[in-house]
């Protein structure tokens, strides 16, 4: 297992909150924003996007180099 990986993990729903649509119910443990919120990651798609064209682009290459 990963160090810092969690072993075991309780978690408690509200099946049925309250006719308001707020829950009574405390809740226990507040996780908080994941480490990696509010980070734009848009550019890392668009940079395996462009990497995977030039791949294929160059094997498209060197597969018309050799067969012509």
């Amino acid at each position: 297992m990963a160090p810092g990986a969690a072993q075991s993990l309780s978690v408690a729903v509200d099946l049925i909150p309250d006719l308001d649509g707020r829950s009574a119910q405390r809740l226990t443990h507040d996780f908080g924003e994941p480490k990696w919120a509010g980070r734009d990651i848009s550019w890392l798609i668009g940079l395996g996007v462009a990497g995977a064209l030039s791949v294929l682009y160059g094997l498209r290459w060197v597969w018309r180099r050799r067969t012509g």
